[in-house]
């Protein structure tokens, strides 16, 4: 059975809601189940050698299908050059101004006069969609999971490694970041950021 053989190689199952890991596990077709237990080691692994505090909840990781963004970090860092006026490059603009760091932007990613910006990470169609941000006036004030599903898209797009983590009353485009596909939600999309991660990022920030 998926959800014993899982919850018996989780680290967090002993403190986890046994209903909402079961709820999570229903949902998945028989591949992700198969997909989701091989993905175990090498996300603990991951987890571990970059130095993150605690490990999300059993249905986080069953929701969001955390064992393919390893896939899929190693998809993101083939960057490429992006016309100057570009939509991408724009993207990559808002993304910093998220994140505190538009000096750091206009200095060394795109200097005055440049034709081409070269950025190491993809933009795929998560990242693209800052394109379509809003003037930061009218960007929303985060509350306390917002802020913290910000942060963790900041930590797949960002390649400056110190900059402030987002808190509670931080500025976004919109209340929650883009879905993987793009997509824009005015509403928490489902496993976004649970109560667990908001807590393992807030303990990060003390660190």
């Amino acid at each position: 059975m998926f959800l014993a053989a899982f919850e018996a190689r989780w680290p967090t199952a002993a403190s986890d809601s046994r209903q909402r890991t079961a709820y999570a596990a229903d949902a998945l077709t028989e591949d992700e189940e198969r997909e989701a237990l091989e993905g175990i080691g090498p996300f603990i692994e991951h987890h571990k050698r970059t130095g993150r505090k605690g490990f999300p909840a059993g249905a986080t990781y069953l929701e969001e299908k955390r064992w393919t963004l390893l896939k899929q970090a190693a998809t993101s860092q083939e960057g490429g050059y992006h016309a100057a006026d570009s939509a991408e490059v724009r993207a990559i603009g808002v993304l910093h101004e998220i994140a505190g760091k538009s000096s750091f932007f206009h200095s060394v990613i795109k200097r005055p006069g440049q034709p081409q910006v070269y950025y190491r990470i993809a933009v795929e169609p998560r990242l693209l969609a800052l394109s379509t941000a809003p003037p930061a006036s009218d960007w929303v004030a985060l509350d306390r999971q917002q802020a913290a599903a910000w942060d963790a898209y900041l930590q797949t797009y960002m390649t400056v490694q110190t900059r402030h983590r987002l808190q509670e009353g931080a500025r976004a485009p919109w209340a929650w970041p883009p879905r993987k596909d793009g997509s824009l939600s005015p509403a928490a999309p489902p496993g976004e950021i649970s109560d667990d991660d908001a807590d393992a990022l807030a303990n990060e920030r003390l660190r």
